[in-house]
């Protein structure tokens, strides 16, 4: 199924290859944990339609593209919205030269967003699209699905939404910092976590819950300073989701030393903020 956004792209600007860094997640609960179900349609172009409300006006009808960085609506949402620029938001975008806002919430079906950043333009790739598939008022993106566990039955036609424990970041700023930066400025790696943490972490097989088990933490360690358990689920690690050792480790070495960071621990039930500063050592 063809993500609509790479059309975007065609038609505007044509980027380096571009990785979105996973600091730019932060966490944040989300309070339901019920499943939502949302039925779809499939468009004639092959794109998966949904209805959206935009701050209790609507229903308006949108592509739902896995590929989008971003949400996009038309200025027609705008205006029965009545979604309007506030200030710190950077008016215009240079990917698109589109207008970049904060809706106060955007909902589909009973999943729900509150104060997410989209882009507001009448792009000429979705008018041309509604023109042979009827009203298309813009695109659902990464934005709104990250905050979501989804399964899609593309026989049922429907989709099944389970709220996470993550929230990302504005990608449209973030995308347009690096747009932005010196083309020969010099890529610093790290290989490693470059200091000492004092915690271990496992998940067993077959285990599809969030998070990894805290499985051992040293004492007098900055993990065991931060008051991390044994026995903690834990969910974020400076705002990246730690679904696996690898994710856990892979988050770590983000961070620098005397760095202080927030992690997000699930203790009987109960979700933690804790901060960790990691030192010297290994």
């Amino acid at each position: 199924m063809t993500s609509l956004v790479s059309m975007l792209y065609l038609m505007t600007w044509t980027p380096a290859p571009l990785a979105l860094p996973a600091a730019l997640a932060r966490a944040h609960h989300l309070t339901s944990d019920e499943a939502i179900v949302v039925p779809f349609e499939i468009l004639a172009s092959k794109h998966m339609a949904v209805q959206i409300m935009v701050n209790g006006q609507g229903p308006f009808r949108v592509i739902f593209d896995t590929g989008a960085p971003f949400t996009l609506l038309s200025n027609k949402v705008s205006k029965q919205a009545k979604i309007t620029f506030t200030k710190n938001q950077g008016r215009a975008n240079p990917m698109m030269m589109a207008g970049s806002y904060t809706v106060d919430e955007l909902q589909m079906g009973e999943a729900s967003v509150k104060k997410m950043p989209v882009m507001v333009m009448d792009h000429p790739t979705v008018v041309a699209i509604a023109r042979f598939v009827g009203p298309i008022e813009g695109l659902l993106g990464f934005p709104f699905f990250a905050r979501f566990r989804t399964t899609i039955d593309y026989q049922a036609k429907t989709m099944t939404m389970i709220p996470v424990v993550y929230e990302p970041g504005n990608v449209l700023q973030d995308m347009t910092r690096m747009l932005m930066a010196p083309k020969n400025q010099k890529v610093i790696k790290t290989l490693g976590s470059g200091g000492l943490w004092g915690f271990d972490v496992a998940k067993q097989e077959g285990d599809e819950e969030a998070g990894i088990d805290v499985v051992q933490v040293w004492p007098d360690s900055p993990a065991a300073t931060a008051g991390l358990k044994k026995g903690d689920r834990l969910l974020t690690l400076d705002g990246t989701w730690t679904e696996s050792s690898e994710d856990t480790w892979r988050a770590a070495s983000q961070v620098r030393l005397g760095q202080p960071i927030e992690m997000t621990v699930r203790r009987n039930g109960e979700d933690l903020k804790l901060t960790l500063t990691p030192r010297e050592g290994l």
